[in-house]
């Protein structure tokens, strides 16, 4: 779709780390990187010239760097992570953003 020259209603990618627990199943942009993947063994041109958020939990922080690398490298506009905690209800946060 995005080869089309279709973008989500949303405006945005989401990727979601190991867990579909951590986004909401109505999104239709949200891709799942399963644990344990290598994330260079994706194709992130899909987020070329759209945002992207990503929901990892705290203990995917590195693997949420990884990505973002990844992502800024194949043109996404930037990249927020929202770090869901294993304990308590307060996120925390990383922004990414393209030095280009």
């Amino acid at each position: 779709m995005r080869r089309a020259g279709r973008i989500p209603n949303s405006r945005q990618i989401a990727i979601a780390v190991a867990d579909w627990t951590l986004v909401n199943h109505k999104r239709e942009d949200v891709i799942v990187i399963p644990h344990g993947e290598s994330v260079s063994d994706f194709d992130f041109r899909f987020v070329a010239g759209l945002p992207v958020l990503m929901v990892v939990n705290e203990h995917d922080v590195a693997i949420a760097d990884a990505i973002a690398k990844e992502v800024i490298a194949a043109g996404s506009k930037g990249c927020l992570a929202l770090i869901a905690p294993a304990f308590g209800n307060r996120y925390g946060h990383r922004l990414y953003q393209s030095h280009q």
